[in-house]
């Protein structure tokens, strides 16, 4: 009997941490329940949706959006808990907070090659892991590279402006939907976890969601 299969659409942004933990949790649980077969895709979203196209300082933006005080306990919390994830986030590397329009223009195409388990792990990487701006275009063209991907093919689409309004449509529908927090889990279009679970709790979900399939 063939093992049952689970379409998993994570809903997030590449500059949200939380969405980089909720990554490395879901692999943690489907290594929990090795008898489901994952079939994983991205949709988009802004976690800041009034962040300029060509983003904006980073120390600037924290400054405008949390006091000094709160700003440190905030990240040095995250960093603790990126850590049991397996992430160590490197916030003093970010400059810039980006735009990500283009980041997710880069997924569409990338799930269009089979390259998006490749890419989005990259961005978060280049983000998080290493301060990239990953709303530079130059950048991503690298990634998408890394990725196995045409770099110079991806540079003239993003510098075309190609599927923008795809990427917009796509976070209007989930808005339409009720998504709000990020990341969000949507299981076989029926299912919604919102948040970045535990590991042991998303493994319990999969495994109900499993049995229950008709």
């Amino acid at each position: 009997m063939a093992d049952p299969v689970l379409h998993i659409q994570i809903v997030s942004d590449f500059i949200c941490p939380w969405c980089f933990i909720g990554k490395r949790r879901l692999e943690q649980a489907l290594e929990k329940v090795p008898g489901i077969e994952p079939v994983i895709s991205w949709r988009p979203f802004f976690l800041d949706p009034e962040i300029p196209p060509e983003g904006v300082d980073r120390e600037d933006y924290i400054k405008d959006k949390y006091e000094p005080e709160k700003a440190v306990g905030i990240f040095e919390a995250i960093r603790e808990i990126g850590e049991e994830a397996g992430i160590n986030f490197l916030f003093d590397r970010i400059e810039r907070t980006p735009n990500t329009l283009d980041a997710h223009r880069l997924m569409l195409w990338a799930e269009d090659e089979n390259c998006d388990a490749d890419v989005s792990e990259n961005l978060f990487v280049s983000y998080f892991l290493e301060g990239g701006d990953i709303g530079d275009q130059e950048l991503l063209g690298d990634i998408a590279a890394m990725s196995g991907m045409d770099a110079e093919r991806v540079r003239d689409k993003l510098y075309e402006e190609e599927d923008s309004e795809r990427v917009l449509q796509n976070i209007e529908e989930s808005k339409a939907i009720g998504i709000k927090a990020l990341p969000t889990f949507i299981i076989n279009n029926a299912f919604v976890i919102a948040g970045a679970e535990q590991p042991e709790l998303l493994a319990q979900a999969l495994i109900k969601i499993a049995d229950n399939q008709p």
